[in-house]
């Protein structure tokens, strides 16, 4: 997970203009895990509707994505 530093979100929400202050993350999962990230961000995270984006990596570094796959096994 990479934490990136805070950023001014602007955005409209219930009919108004929000201005927040936030903190992205990128975190690095595998298709299987999805669903898992997916309900522990909406139990943990303060915003009813918080944004959770994917975005599916078609190629990079082999041992790299080889790397990420192995974090991501069951314990």
């Amino acid at each position: 997970m990479n934490i990136l530093p805070p950023c001014r979100s602007v955005y409209r929400w219930q009919g108004e203009i929000a201005d927040e202050k936030e903190t992205p993350l990128l975190i690095k999962t595998t298709a299987r895990r999805i669903p898992a990230l997916k309900d522990a961000v909406q139990r943990l995270h303060p915003y009813d509707t918080p944004e959770l984006i994917f975005f599916r990596v078609q190629d990079g570094l082999p041992a790299y994505l080889q790397w990420v796959q192995e974090e991501c096994k069951d314990s």
